[in-house]
């Protein structure tokens, strides 16, 4: 029973409380010279006013109907990226890079380990270590900049989160070139030439354009 007797009276203080707040509300309103909450409320559902939300609605909804459809229904549908595009990893060229480190050098962030030996049969540095730490980079292309052999490429990747920080370090074997990377043209004007004309979404071709970069990837 007295369990029964404090939750009656906690309900007691609320409905006092409720009321007190509206008679405060009341009496503000009277007393600016307003009309009363309820009789403003009513009066604002005219019969006038139904329908004409929808409207202006509908009038936006055909508006887009006849435009240019922009949305790409990702990842089936893919857009082409700037061919000047700084990709999430880089591409290392193994026939051309003579284990100088000037790119190690020139990284701001230190995120670039290269570990060469001397090779005494062709007089030259054997890259023993080549890992890219991809989690702290910024991409600024200072690398790819600096490299005096063009042995460093940025890709045109922008798949690769992963769940953990670890697999975000990519070694030697991960960056080396292959035929299946797609190189970007950022800093290497003979790639940007051959690479496909960005796709704009204002742009009326860029899907044809990108069907026809499909053809070619495939």
């Amino acid at each position: 029973m007295k369990l029964k007797s404090e939750r009656y009276e906690g309900l007691a203080k609320g409905l006092a409380t409720g009321l007190r707040h509206f008679a405060r509300r009341v009496t503000a309103a009277q007393y600016y010279g307003e009309r009363s909450v309820v009789s403003r409320r009513f009066r604002g559902l005219k019969f006038e006013r139904y329908g004409l939300g929808l409207a202006k609605g509908l009038v936006v909804s055909f508006k887009h109907l006849a435009r240019h459809r922009i949305t790409t229904q990702y990842p089936e549908e893919r857009l082409n990226v700037s061919r000047r595009f700084r990709g999430y990893e880089l591409v290392w060229d193994k026939e051309r890079c003579t284990g100088c480190a000037t790119c190690a050098k020139s990284c701001l962030q230190g995120n670039i380990e290269i570990v060469t030996s001397r090779n005494g049969e062709e007089n030259r540095y054997a890259v023993e270590k080549f890992e890219v730490d991809t989690g702290r980079c910024i991409f600024c292309g200072l690398c790819v900049e600096s490299c005096p052999y063009d042995a460093l490429f940025f890709s045109m990747e922008y798949e690769r989160s992963k769940y953990r920080r670890g697999e975000l370090v990519m070694s030697k074997e991960e960056v080396e070139r292959t035929r299946d990377k797609r190189l970007s043209g950022y800093y290497r004007p003979e790639v940007e030439k051959t690479l496909p004309k960005q796709t704009l979404l204002l742009d009326k071709a860029g899907r044809k354009s990108q069907q026809l970069w499909q053809k070619t990837l495939r």
